[in-house]
């Protein structure tokens, strides 16, 4: 380590921070402007695809550019619970073709009185998040 203070280092820190920041806004701007510029390429190659996603390649002069537009599904949760209803009321197992997650908030869980969250202890896991650092400079 270096005789540096710790404010030398926030100060360091800080700059860096704004660079990212400003790098990070120029570089989403970039690719903004280099699909507008790959737009007409890109549908024709997904046109006629799983809902015009997949992958273009597209030749760019002394670039090889491979452009992914993935697929993101959601799904309606109260129709999700009709239709497993219906899957039990015919005599089926739904978690054959829907998977269910428990989860419980943090907050109501600490607000539980004790004979309430016992029986919860042993499916409660706690691990330590990663640690982040938050700064300001002092006015």
């Amino acid at each position: 380590m270096s005789n540096r203070t710790l404010s030398n280092v926030l100060d360091d820190l800080s700059e860096v921070d704004d660079d990212l920041m400003e790098l990070k806004k120029k570089r989403a701007d970039l690719v903004k402007e280099s699909l507008v510029r790959m737009s007409d390429d890109i549908r024709t190659q997904l046109h006629g695809k799983d809902y015009g996603c997949g992958t273009a390649n597209i030749d760019a002069g002394e670039y090889k550019v491979k452009v992914t537009v993935p697929k993101k599904v959601s799904w309606n949760q109260d129709t999700l619970k009709l239709v497993r209803d219906e899957i039990v009321k015919q005599g089926g197992d739904p978690t054959e073709y829907i998977k269910i997650n428990f989860d419980i908030s943090e907050t109501a869980y600490e607000n539980w009185p004790s004979h309430i969250q016992v029986p919860f202890e042993p499916a409660r896991e706690v691990k330590a998040g990663t640690a982040t650092i938050k700064y300001e400079v002092k006015k």
